[in-house]
């Protein structure tokens, strides 16, 4: 992910905040054993700002949902298996009521 698909969206998608939030942590925000102790500080205080950012759980499974149905981020590996299954059966559960109460039938 890049500036380049932030700038895509106008205005941005709420969908790419799990990916975006998830890919910083992962590839810029953890502590390398040369990172120096300022380098270190920075790192650990943005981590945990945005950690506690997106730390609210029904926020968090709305995030997790837009991108789980975001055909962008199919290929990206921003859920393990264990959280990608478990908001699958959250969207399925969502649509089965969303059509039970607008009484469509498939």
């Amino acid at each position: 992910m890049t500036i380049q698909t932030l700038q895509e969206d106008e205005p941005a998608l709420v969908s790419i905040i799990k990916p975006l939030h998830t890919q910083l942590v992962a590839n810029y925000l953890l502590v390398k054993p040369d990172d120096n102790e300022s380098v270190r500080k920075f790192k650990n205080l943005l981590e945990s700002g945005l950690s506690n950012t997106f730390d609210i759980e029904d926020e968090n499974k709305n995030l997790e949902m837009s991108a789980f149905l975001d055909l962008r981020f199919k290929m990206i590996n921003f859920m393990d298996d264990s959280l990608r299954k478990d908001v699958e059966q959250k969207v399925c559960l969502f649509l089965k009521c969303y059509f039970e109460i607008n009484n469509f039938s498939c």
